[in-house]
């Protein structure tokens, strides 16, 4: 059953979306992708029309090219517009179905470390690319509780998954991973290592050999570099 979920999961966020004409019946050229408005949940893992039901607790405005950059799907529900066939999009990241591996959240430490019970065992996990504010050692830098209170709402109460990286251990002994989990309300895949970055409650860190989803993490840094949001206010 674990594996079912998780393969799912993964076949999820590896969908590509279809895609509209980039002409309507009229022969008049459609909008493009950075003019069209569409709106994201906090931590959801699709984009929506206004006043769709999935928008209760959040409504971000987006360009349709930004959304489809961050890797959102189109909400099944209000059918928002596609991106078109000529617009340039950035592939959504994928996990291997086989090096998933399905935990439970003990308590989290702060904004990128956590604990988990996974594979029948307790472990303190880092999460790959990110660097939230220190909470921890006597420190209490700004944001560093807010991104240990927005992980946790990400987390709470949901189906999580680990990805380990290519070096599957920092020197202090803890797992490196990629965090999946679900989206409020669509319970849509949500990739939190992303998530922090993408809402300005991280900053990136990349140390090789985990690199593979660097450029998603560059493309959700600099959008919350652009909307000044969080670490990135002035």
């Amino acid at each position: 059953m674990r594996r079912t979920i998780l393969l799912g999961l993964a076949c999820a966020l590896a969908a590509a979306a279809v895609v509209l004409p980039a002409t309507h019946g009229s022969g008049a050229a459609s909008p493009t992708a950075d003019a069209i408005t569409v709106y994201a949940t906090r931590t959801g893992a699709c984009y929506h029309v206004e006043g769709c039901p999935s928008l209760q607790h959040s409504a971000i405005p987006l360009s349709l090219a930004e959304a489809a950059a961050r890797g959102l799907r189109p909400c099944q529900r209000c059918s928002p517009p596609l991106l078109g066939e000529n617009e340039p999009r950035v592939p959504p990241a994928a996990p291997e179905p086989e090096r998933l591996l399905p935990a439970t959240l003990v308590r989290i430490i702060d904004g990128d470390t956590i604990r988990v019970l996974v594979q029948g065992r307790e472990e303190a996990v880092r999460l790959i690319g990110v660097d939230t504010p220190e909470i921890t050692r006597g420190k209490n830098e700004p944001f560093g509780e807010a991104a240990k209170e927005f992980l946790a709402a990400m987390l709470a109460n949901r189906r999580l998954a680990l990805e380990p990286g290519v070096e599957e251990r920092d020197r202090y002994g803890r797992l490196l991973a990629y965090l999946w989990t679900q989206g409020e309300q669509d319970g849509a895949p949500v990739f939190a290592n992303a998530q922090l970055l993408r809402w300005g409650y991280a900053q990136l860190l990349t140390i090789p050999p985990n690199v593979k989803y660097v450029e998603r993490f560059r493309s959700a840094q600099a959008a919350a570099r652009r909307e000044a949001l969080n670490l990135w206010r002035p």
